[in-house]
């Protein structure tokens, strides 16, 4: 029997839904000649570089001790509880999840007068899913910053978002029964292989556009992107809980005055009319909003200048992607099973992100029209007789799209085993949960177990004996908590004393059930990956779990960009006991007038997390006590050796730390550091190095750029931690040679010696500055 072929129909039913609606909508895109152009062509006609930026260079000294003195004493600031920091570590250090808008602008202004690469790379870091903060909305106000100031800059360098640019060693070997894959331990296996992943994935690029396109990339006061449905956090739950009681009351009323059966006969009449009605309201609004932004496409297409360098660029990025991908595709179907196994790993993810047709991004901006027409300009629709001549119309835009639909996204996707391919085509039987990616299993866990439960156990099951694997390894630690927290919640009581109650109460215990082996499966994955950079030796977490830092009794909404800093404290705080060396491993201080050295305690994520935030920690911030009350009296009274003192804190707070009960010497100024520094030399102790680890946005600073022996890391991932883990080393000492000519001793490590490092990968190495 003849293999099928992976190009080949899996069905002949005629599409329905929207794709035969985009028939009757105008699905063209002008300028279509410029769009096909070579970007590196297109993009030195629309935004031809004039001159190259100088950096200023980062002045240590403006050379008058007046000005200098001054400058020192502006920087001088209060945390909220009064105790003295810095208003900024004079440097672009500092941004995070929690940085809005005017803050990421302000700051990367600054940053590129100082160094226009270093502030590029900051810029992907942002984004940088393994090696960065691995923040999406964040990143778009910096991309936007940048398209603003810099746009050659930003859209030469755009296609290093998807690039397969960060390094990760692993091990592969073949199954013999189906041909699939597993990753082992580096120590275990007999060869090495380095697997390129991204900073960020093709749907960054299609936001991009039309945030662009509706002139909310690059804008200081936004709070929020509209485009991107992205809530804050609001009253609307306590005012749906009222309409709920409300609609609850008028039903009851009816029930009595007319009798229980006319009463339901009369809503379910209403009901439909109400939703025929709504039904008709929504289309004419999908109408209306898709005539705007199509005239809006034009506008900007014919008339900006800089969009339209953007829209090419994007485009053909996908359509090179594609391309390759196809190609690939042919070839694996004519390989041997071998190298097939071998070339379907440098497959992209670029059809799964690709504009389905009418789809957001595409019913939005038109793109998968503008990546089709680029395919075909470039020889890679070789079956299909089209010739095309001017501005495209609607009858060969349709042609095209189609191909696009049919020969390559439809195959592509099928071979890759896209998860929400199968789930739109309700094939739940169809998954399989080994290659379901870590955030669609974070958000499609209880339809896996709503419709495919017995498979989805038995899956589960077979992680928890090793004799499978779950994704989970790039989500982020406070998101893994948070998910933790919703699905060990207690159940509202009511009446389970009826048959129906019983059912509900038994399926919601299981889905919990299964929600929970789903997520604690997910950390120990996020463990494994960061155990493959080495381990913490001689650290330990201070977390701050004090009334500044919010509440984990109070879970955000879904899409609300703000995110309380005790759900990250927390979260990274056990992530890093966990990944400690002994003697520290498992152990953590609190921020408390009477600090305490606790040790977790035995139980999944949520019940570590509800005890941590549990413990004694006095309703204050007294981050200085935890020196000078128990680690330095401590070491002190029991003549604790030198070398046997811990060498490391990370501090996860949001640096609102207390004042002082000492006060400063003399009435100087003298930051809480400061005096920490001091009473370990007048104790006779090397001071331990402080990671002071921002959870929040737009705050006071503990130290400045230069602060010798202290790092100043901020955001959500837990990808910073790697830079100090034992693979990743950064020197204690570096030598410097004096005036005299004598070596001096010198701590390397301080914020920006950390930044750089951090910066200094080679997965950056391929930005340029060119305006």
């Amino acid at each position: 029997m003849a293999q099928k072929s992976l190009f080949g129909p899996t069905t002949t039913d005629v599409p329905a839904g929207g794709y035969l609606n985009s028939v009757h909508a105008n699905v063209t895109v002008p300028r279509s000649a410029e769009l096909v152009k070579p970007a590196s062509q297109l993009l030195e006609q629309l935004l031809p570089v004039k001159q190259k930026p100088v950096a200023a260079g980062i002045a240590a000294s403006s050379g008058n001790a007046l000005v200098d003195a001054l400058k020192k004493k502006q920087n001088q600031a209060r945390t909220e509880n009064n105790a003295e920091a810095y208003a900024s570590t004079e440097s672009g250090i500092g941004l995070n999840a929690n940085s809005t808008a005017e803050d990421i602008h302000k700051q990367l202004a600054a940053s590129w007068n100082e160094s226009p690469e270093l502030t590029l790379r900051i810029i992907w870091n942002m984004r940088s899913i393994h090696e960065g903060h691995s923040n999406k909305l964040g990143f778009y106000h910096a991309f936007g910053w940048l398209y603003k100031n810099h746009p050659r800059t930003a859209i030469e360098n755009i296609r290093f978002v998807v690039e397969r640019l960060c390094e990760r060693k692993i091990k592969r070997k073949p199954k013999k029964n189906d041909g699939d894959f597993e990753v082992i331990d580096a120590e275990e296996g007999p060869t090495e292989e380095i697997v390129k992943m991204p900073h960020g994935y093709y749907k960054d690029l299609l936001n991009l556009v039309v945030l662009a396109m509706r002139n909310e990339l690059g804008n200081p006061e936004l709070r929020k992107f509209e485009s991107l449905n992205v809530r804050l956090i609001g009253k609307h739950r306590r005012v749906r809980g009222q309409l709920v009681k409300a609609r609850r009351d008028a039903k009851d009323k009816q029930n009595k005055e007319i009798g229980v059966d006319e009463a339901k006969k009369l809503r379910e009449e209403e009901l439909k009319k109400l939703v025929e009605a709504q039904s008709e309201k929504a289309k004419g609004e999908r109408r209306t909003k898709r005539q705007t932004d199509l005239a809006l496409l034009k506008e900007k297409l014919e008339h900006d200048k800089t969009f339209l360098a953007l829209y090419a660029t994007v485009a053909q990025i996908f359509a090179d992607a594609l391309a390759n991908d196809v190609a690939l595709l042919k070839k694996i179907e004519a390989s041997s099973d071998e190298e097939a196994f071998r070339l379907k790993f440098e497959l992209t993810s670029a059809s799964k992100w690709a504009p389905s047709l009418e789809g957001f991004h595409d019913r939005t901006t038109n793109i998968a029209t503008a990546i089709a027409l680029v395919m075909h300009a470039r020889g890679h629709m070789p079956d299909l007789s089209l010739s095309l001549s001017g501005e495209l119309t609607q009858e060969n835009a349709q042609t095209l799209r189609g191909y696009y639909r049919r020969w390559i996204i439809s195959p592509l996707r099928r071979f890759t085993d896209v998860t929400e391919v199968k789930m739109a085509a309700k094939k739940w039987d169809k998954i399989d949960y080994r290659h379901v990616p870590s955030e669609c299993m974070k958000n499609n866990k209880g339809h896996f177990f709503k419709h495919d439960e017995k498979r989805l156990t038995d899956y589960l099951a077979d992680v928890a004996t090793g004799k499978s694997k779950i994704s989970g390894a790039t989500l982020l630690p406070h998101d893994l908590l948070i998910e933790a927290l919703k699905a060990t919640q207690t159940a509202p009581s009511g009446d389970k004393h009826t048959p129906e109650a019983a059912v509900k109460a038994e399926i919601a215990r299981r889905l919990g059930e299964s929600n929970k082996q789903i997520i604690e499966a997910q950390w120990n994955s996020l463990l494994d990956r960061m155990r493959e950079s080495g381990a913490l030796d001689n650290s330990l977490a201070l977390v701050d779990v004090s009334g500044s830092m919010g509440s984990i009794g109070y879970l955000p909404e879904k899409k609300s960009p703000h995110v309380q800093p005790i759900f990250p404290a927390v979260a990274l705080g056990i992530l890093l006991a966990q990944l400690a060396k002994p003697p520290f491993k498992d152990m953590f201080i609190t921020f408390s007038a009477t600090p305490e050295l606790l040790t977790l305690k035995p139980g999944g994520l949520a019940e570590q997390a509800r005890w941590m935030i549990g413990t004694d920690w006095g309703m204050n911030t007294n981050y200085e006590a935890v020196f000078l009350k128990l680690l330095l009296p401590t070491a002190v009274e029991n003549k604790v050796k030198p070398e046997d003192m811990v060498k490391r804190l990370f501090v996860f707070s949001d640096m609102q730390f207390d004042d002082s009960q000492t006060g400063g010497s003399g009435g100087g100024w003298e930051t809480t550091h400061d005096r920490i520094v001091k009473a370990y030399k007048e104790a006779g102790y090397e001071m331990p190095e402080i990671v002071y680890w921002n959870l929040q946005g737009g705050t006071t600073k503990p130290v400045t750029k230069d602060t010798p022996g202290t790092a100043l890391l901020t955001g959500f991932s837990a990808n910073m931690m790697k830079l100090f883990m034992d693979g990743e080393k950064i020197e204690d000492e570096v030598v410097e040679i004096g005036s005299d000519g004598e070596e001096v001793q010198k701590k390397a490590n301080d914020p920006l010696t950390v930044m750089e490092k951090a910066l200094a990968k080679s997965c950056y190495d391929t930005l340029q500055v060119y305006d």
